[in-house]
């Protein structure tokens, strides 16, 4: 970490990383006979659905976008720090809901299930005790 250009941008030294990893794969896994798609593919196809989902997000998040851009830009420290923690929330918010969701979903479908399993037992013991009495014809004597 020491070899870092210092005038570099955090976020361009994290990209660097990433694709000197990437082309590392793609070249090992290229002599081992495994395809994977060329680095320039990966980072157009990259460039164009971060831009596609940049146009069609609402106004929050584009806004949202410029600040976080805005300061890695700047390349604070304590404002990437405080970024990480902001979107660590909103991940875990999000991925709250969807796992409320799913756990409603869920017990509703097991609730269902288990009620549906419960009068179906009603309903074949009903059947049977009706059917059960009904074939036995009580007879009373009568000793007059």
């Amino acid at each position: 970490m020491d070899n870092f250009n210092n005038s570099f941008n955090v976020t361009m030294q994290a990209l660097q990383l990433i694709s000197e990893a990437y082309t590392f794969c793609y070249v090992n896994l290229q002599k081992s006979n495994i395809p994977l798609p060329a680095p320039d593919q990966v980072m157009a196809t990259a460039r164009t659905t971060v831009s596609y989902i940049l146009s069609n997000s609402p106004a929050f998040i584009r806004q949202l976008y410029g600040m976080i851009s805005q300061m890695i830009i700047e390349s604070n420290i304590m404002g990437i720090l405080l970024l990480l923690v902001i979107l660590y929330v909103f991940y875990c918010v999000i991925m709250g809901i969807f796992k409320w969701i799913y756990r409603l979903v869920y017990g509703f479908v097991r609730f269902s299930v288990i009620l549906l399993l419960i009068g179906t037992g009603l309903y074949f013991a009903n059947m049977y005790i009706s059917n059960s009495t009904s074939t036995f014809t009580e007879t009373t004597k009568s000793y007059r």
